[in-house]
């Protein structure tokens, strides 16, 4: 046999081949970081030495210099005598209220055409709705950015309504720049506080800044597009724009009830259609990959999960540790290989827990490729302990239903497995 015959179609799944790596920067080594900290202060250092060489030598190279300083000096002095760390601050803080300009741009948007809204980050802090109401939280980020998710429940007029909540954000920030312009303008903005007229000035540069910069078409390298991409989309790309509304049409469908295995296959093939190395790829496989697991197709599912694999570094880190839990599930139940399945397991451990349904199918599927039948059991109850438990929903009673079937299908492989070993 040849070694290409050899080769698995799902080399990353199979522990072939290695997970794609992920820089973050909140995961820098000390050396890293003190380059980041250090090359600034030897750089201002170099160009000072270098600014004192030509200004001796140069009366115009001095005359520029002296004016560069001259606006910084006015630059500091109005925020006193602790000038560089309170106008740090001032930049950030002022950076913060652009992006939630912009984040809340969009579910103003959003609102505006019907979306029902999911959650919204800017920069770390996080506001998200949940059963038990809307929470804040804070979590560690390799960016300073912001993002806004918001849920349709109506297909009509479906691409009408994104762009506008797309088009929102940019919007948000380019009209908060032009408010500022009049207040700018006025001579009573001559009487502010230095401080207050230089953060209002920070304020309208940052909010054209990032409007311009967020309408640039171009996909991040974290995975997701930028708003002039998508707009531009919309007008150039109906391949494109079909892989979004069919994703969008997906995610309607899984909410409102609907069991994954009886999720529009036209919709799964659509979403499917452009493999590229974006966040909309990512979910398209992640959701063909759930819809096939629960139609027991096996072999489609690795290879929607492989491909999901293959994308692993644009991933959350929430879906990072699912598709390391999937991983783990799909080699301990369709294909009984305990080894691989428990190494799949350990890598997920290093993450944040996951829901506890999760974490009970990731210990059934160990336990059934173990031969563990009374721990399974155990474990099965308890999982049908949580979905009762659960608030009434549509997804409520889908889990309980796939819950059941899933004992009745775990009763009939475990007679099958018995009667292999017998003959």
């Amino acid at each position: 046999m040849s070694s290409s015959a050899s080769e698995s179609r799902t080399p990353i799944l199979d522990l072939e081949s290695p997970l794609p790596k992920k820089l973050r920067l909140d995961r820098l080594s000390w050396r890293q970081a003190l380059l980041i900290v250090g090359l600034p202060f030897v750089g201002f250092f170099l160009i000072d030495i270098f600014a004192v060489v030509l200004i001796d030598s140069n009366p115009a190279a001095a005359s520029i210099f002296g004016y560069i300083a001259t606006k910084f000096d006015n630059l500091f002095n109005g925020y006193g005598s602790r000038s560089p760390l309170l106008l740090f601050f001032s930049y950030f803080l002022t950076l913060f209220v652009v992006i939630a300009i912009h984040e809340l741009g969009h579910v103003a948007g959003g609102l505006a055409v019907g979306f029902h809204f999911q959650r919204v980050r800017i920069g770390p802090l996080t506001l998200a709705k949940s059963s038990q109401g809307v929470r804040f939280s804070f979590q560690r980020i390799s960016e300073f950015d912001g993002i806004a998710l918001m849920r349709t429940q109506k297909l009509q007029k479906l691409r009408q309504k994104f762009a506008i909540y797309i088009a929102a954000g940019p919007c948000a920030n380019l009209f908060s720049a032009l408010c500022l312009w009049p207040l700018l303008a006025s001579q009573l903005f001559d009487t502010l506080p230095h401080a207050i007229r230089q953060s209002l000035q920070v304020l309208a540069a940052l909010s054209i800044f990032v409007a311009s910069v967020n309408l640039i078409p171009y996909r991040r390298r974290n995975g997701m597009f930028t708003d002039g991409y998508r707009l531009l989309s919309f007008v150039t790309s109906k391949v494109k724009t079909r892989r979004l509304l069919s994703i969008l049409a997906l995610k309607m469908q899984t909410h409102s009830g609907v069991r994954l295995r009886d999720l529009k296959r036209t919709w799964i093939a659509h979403s499917c259609t452009i493999p590229d190395q974006s966040v909309d790829a990512l979910q398209a496989f992640w959701i063909a990959y759930l819809a096939d697991n629960d139609r027991k197709d096996a072999e489609r599912a690795a290879q929607n999960l492989e491909k999901c694999m293959e994308r692993f570094e644009i991933a959350s880190v929430e879906l990072q540790k699912l598709l390391l839990m999937e991983a783990a599930i799909f080699q301990a139940w369709f294909r009984n290989d305990e080894q691989k399945a428990k190494c799949w397991s350990q890598k997920s451990e290093t993450y944040p827990a996951a829901p506890l349904l999760n974490r009970l199918r990731l210990t059934i599927c160990l336990h059934w490729a173990g031969r563990r039948y009374d721990e399974l059991s155990s474990a099965w109850k308890k999982g049908c302990i949580h979905i009762e438990a659960l608030p009434a929903s549509p997804a409520k009673g889908r889990l309980m239903d796939g819950w059941l079937e899933w004992k009745n299908e775990i009763d009939a492989k475990r007679a099958a497995r018995e009667t292999q070993q017998q003959s």
